[in-house]
């Protein structure tokens, strides 16, 4: 059996089965010789990802530097598996590649940076985190994922609840809240991106947290992804529209496999605080 698929498998029985923490430490895997020489054991979902800095020329090189086979403007909203970290000619690269591996090689580390979040506990009202929401880099899952809830009020108590009672069940209750629907807890088909059988895209029953902590060709996919399953548990846009018009609030926290700090550099030796957090909730 495909290793990548046997891992793959067995990471969906365990979250499926026995219910993830949502709000847990990143398990390290990696070998850090000093600052600046690095590389990881880890599996796809826990390796750290990062993005272009800016559109300007920035390039991938081959693994002899011989040749840039790359040009980083033209993957602006590429999010970046870094795997190792080394000293070339006195300067720190990284080995890059996308999701599949179909681009890679080496960059200059200052070419990219770290995909860094917020912990939840540090905003202090709803506009202060739906701003973040909508306009940080590190965000771009949850705002594909807010595409499906049009006009819905984020609510920051709300997110900060979903993380901490999750469950495999329904909530039994949030407190002040008399109302709710747990859509981390829906299931459905989910079709692995990276895994083929018989000449076709694996599909497997997995809950809602599987499908947004998995790693993803995009954003995009992984919406699509959610909302195949709402839709397959009868909350179709209509639905969904029309509880948000009888108050319903939102509480989202998609921030999965994402660290808080890094040094200057944003160095990979020197991430720390990561979490994962998935939470995804209508209430009122």
């Amino acid at each position: 059996m495909n290793k990548k698929f046997t891992s793959i498998l067995i990471t969906g029985l365990f979250a499926a089965g026995l219910g993830l923490a949502m709000q847990q430490p990143i398990a390290h895997a990696d070998r850090t010789i000093n600052k600046y020489t690095w590389y990881t054991y880890r599996s796809d979902e826990d390796i750290p990802t990062y993005y272009t800095k800016s559109k300007t020329n920035a390039y991938i090189w081959n693994t002899n530097f011989k040749k840039k086979i790359h040009n980083l403007k033209n993957y602006y909203n590429t999010t970046w598996f870094v795997t190792r970290s080394f000293v070339h000619n006195k300067r720190v690269y990284y080995k890059i590649s996308n999701f599949g591996g179909k681009v890679s090689g080496y960059t200059w580390s200052g070419n990219v940076a770290p995909f860094l979040a917020r912990n939840i506990n540090s905003f202090s009202s709803d506009s202060d985190y739906t701003n973040y929401l909508n306009t940080d880099r590190s965000q771009k899952l949850a705002r594909a994922v807010l595409k499906l809830f049009p006009n819905a009020d984020v609510s920051l108590d709300l997110s900060k609840k979903a993380i901490k009672n999750v469950t495999n069940n329904l909530y039994p209750e949030l407190e002040g809240y008399s109302h709710v629907i747990n859509l981390s807890s829906l299931q459905g088909n989910y079709t692995l991106p990276s895994v083929v059988t018989n000449g076709k895209p694996y599909s497997s029953k997995q809950n809602m947290r599987y499908v947004l902590s998995s790693s993803a060709p995009s954003a995009a996919y992984t919406a699509q992804q959610v909302s195949g399953i709402l839709q397959s548990n009868g909350y179709t846009s209509k639905k969904i529209a029309a509880l948000i018009s009888q108050g319903y609030k939102l509480g989202i926290s998609v921030s999965g496999n994402l660290y808080t700090s890094a040094n200057k550099q944003g160095y990979p030796s020197t991430l720390k605080g990561g979490t994962i957090e998935y939470g995804l909730v209508l209430a009122k």
